[in-house]
């Protein structure tokens, strides 16, 4: 009996220690994250987007057509570190298949600013975060709910190297957008991004943005 004893308290002493640290408060969360992908000096990066629809609608005619090419621009996005947000320049080229520039587009912008939605989930009245996984990585899952329930939102964060990898938007109770994100190493400090896809669930489409060289003042 003694001896069964000690074998059931060895096993439940491993059950403990195999089982998740308890994550970290939400605010400690989003400092790690602003410290790892927010650098405390300005940044500038050429962004190539491409927008595109599982079904389009003909201008003219107004038939449902496939549009797989997309429409492609070319912008600069600018890290502004006292406002903690990010900027788009007002002139940009639009890009056609070859790559080539031509008119601006009407409208450019960060397709999903993560920091933004950190910063308004601060202020939101709850907010959970349990560990999670996300492909194959150990991550911290976190959702809640604005005020007056209009909006929720659910981020997974590489517990590692503390960058949202993905996001879930709902709006009025319906999804409004999904978001993965892919980063890359900068000068050894800061994971920034390099590749980031939203899909839009309300008309189906889909903005893929891709990140060129950045250019960090006063590093």
């Amino acid at each position: 009996m003694v001896a069964m004893t000690g074998v059931v308290c060895v096993l439940f002493a491993g059950v403990i220690a195999a089982m998740p640290d308890e994550p970290p408060p939400f605010d400690e969360i989003v400092a790690q994250v602003f410290a790892a992908t927010t650098p405390p000096c300005g940044y500038q990066v050429t962004v190539e987007q491409t927008i595109s629809r599982q079904e389009a609608r003909d201008d003219k005619s107004g038939t449902a057509r496939s549009d797989n090419a997309g429409q492609k621009s070319a912008f600069v996005v600018a890290w502004d570190p006292v406002k903690r947000s990010f900027s788009t320049e007002p002139k940009s080229q639009s890009l056609d298949a070859n790559g080539d520039k031509g008119r601006p587009p009407a409208k450019v912008r960060m397709a999903i600013d993560f920091p933004g939605f950190l910063r308004d989930m601060l202020a939101w009245p709850k907010v959970e975060v349990v560990s999670d996984e996300l492909a194959g990585r150990s991550c911290f899952r976190v959702s809640g709910e604005g005020q007056g329930g209009k909006s929720s939102c659910t981020l997974w964060i590489d517990a590692e190297h503390w960058c949202v990898s993905r996001l879930l938007l709902d709006i009025l109770g319906q999804r409004f957008a999904e978001a993965d994100f892919e980063y890359r190493l900068v000068h050894d400090r800061y994971w920034l991004p390099s590749k980031l896809t939203v899909l839009h669930k309300a008309d189906g489409s889909r903005v893929t943005q891709e990140f060129g060289a950045y250019t960090l003042e006063n590093k």
